[in-house]
């Protein structure tokens, strides 16, 4: 199975782990992961995380994923050395 490309995640979900924890954990064990977090309202949220407000339009989903595709140190090379592109980039 092949691994994802990205981790698009709310802040705040419901349960016991949270979107930070999800993040802190997706961190540790790939430290180059593309991670987006969507929040209404938070004031403790990542340093390093894509952050996106709500309400956010598509053009600003997309810009988010770009942005964190493009940020994270070698997330746009797979495995084969082939670059992933976005539609409409």
């Amino acid at each position: 199975m092949k691994p994802p490309d990205l981790l698009i995640s709310h802040v705040m979900m419901p349960g016991s782990t949270s979107g930070q924890e999800l993040f802190d954990y997706a961190r540790q064990r790939c430290p180059t992961f593309p991670i987006v977090l969507i929040y209404g309202y938070t004031d403790s949220v990542a340093a390093d995380a894509q952050l996106l407000q709500k309400p956010f339009s598509l053009i600003e989903l997309r810009n988010s994923i770009i942005q964190a595709m493009q940020t994270s140190k070698g997330a746009l090379t797979n495995p084969a050395g082939e670059t992933a592109h976005l539609a409409g980039t």
